[in-house]
């Protein structure tokens, strides 16, 4: 078996951590109105100081957890498509491995429930069998004209906890916009990944950004926020940018579909260089090429309820 370097044990540990961090869901008999309000305030935000931004980002970091979420408006998405492809736990494993973290991703059914289960790993390529497994239940349900996605596992690698994947999502159509506006967050109560993610943070991660503007430099330029809470925003965008991705090229012919599919994600990316490069367009391509291998070789496994056997080839970035 591959040993993963220290430096990469530590990276899988903190991506993990990470990578699920959040706000509580929003629920109750005024849930629509609710919705259409925060549209409203979306829609009249002040886009403030720094990159404008197409989205809204809120983060919160504190001694216990951090926490994230995101608002955003899907143009020209309709809401039968939005909810025939979201309440499908399969769809989600075609645009949930967009993220470059994330691995592999299967579904099934068990008990009269759904699960789905998240690989998550370092950036380069690496096959299901090394990366953290994340298996949440998936639940689905429609609230007036709210439509609610709900992922939880109340445990999770390296002691984590009662962890929440959460989208709230509302059609808007006034005349001058037809879409989905949808609230995104994520949450988790972290364990032994907490002291992980430090080390990652001060050492690998140390130099890089989020989206959130704390003051200004010296020189008056704007200070983005670092550490804990720039790294759960940036997580929380590369897997809005994959929902994004996937709903804009549902048209495209399913034999050129997945790699459109990761042709546009980093381009999406791209527009946020500063926060989210990772690695080269080819790299990164040529990776999710074989893990989408590994991917459709996990799922048969799962249905036949055999072990799998996945692509070792791990020499390349």
């Amino acid at each position: 078996m591959t040993r993963l370097s220290k430096k990469n044990r530590i990276s899988l540990g903190a991506i993990f951590l990470l990578a699920f961090s959040c706000l509580p869901v929003l629920a109750g008999s005024e849930l629509e109105e609710q919705m259409l309000r925060n549209y409203d305030e979306f829609s009249n935000a002040d886009p403030g100081e720094g990159q404008p931004l197409p989205f809204l980002l809120e983060s919160t970091t504190n001694s216990r957890d951090s926490s994230a979420s995101i608002r955003y408006f899907l143009d020209a998405v309709s809401m039968d498509d939005f909810v025939s492809s979201m309440a499908q736990p399969r769809e989600w494993c075609e645009f949930i491995p967009l993220h470059l973290n994330i691995k592999a991703c299967s579904y099934q059914e068990r008990d009269g429930k759904f699960y789905l289960s998240f690989y998550v790993g370092i950036k380069g390529y690496l096959t299901p069998d090394k990366a953290h497994l994340l298996r949440l239940e998936f639940q689905t349900q429609r609230d007036g004209e709210v439509f609610l996605v709900k992922l939880y596992a109340e445990d999770g690698p390296l002691d984590s906890s009662h962890i929440n994947f959460d989208i709230r999502a509302i059609g808007i159509g006034d005349g001058s916009r037809n879409g989905i506006y949808l609230e995104f967050d994520l949450s988790s109560i972290p364990g032994l990944a907490a002291s992980l993610a430090r080390i990652y943070l001060a050492t690998v991660a140390r130099k890089k950004i989020g989206f959130s503007v704390e003051g200004k430099t010296w020189s008056g330029k704007p200070k983005y926020v670092r550490g804990q809470r720039g790294a759960t925003e940036r997580n929380l965008v590369r897997y809005l940018l994959a929902i994004e991705t996937y709903f804009s090229t549902l048209d495209v012919p399913d034999a050129s579909k997945f790699e459109r599919r990761l042709e546009n994600w980093f381009d999406a990316t791209e527009q946020f260089r500063p926060q989210l490069f990772e690695l080269e367009k080819k790299d990164y391509i040529s990776n999710k090429i074989r893990e989408r291998k590994n991917q459709e070789i996990l799922q048969l496994a799962v249905q036949q309820n055999i072990e799998p056997v996945y692509v070792q080839i791990d020499n390349r970035k």
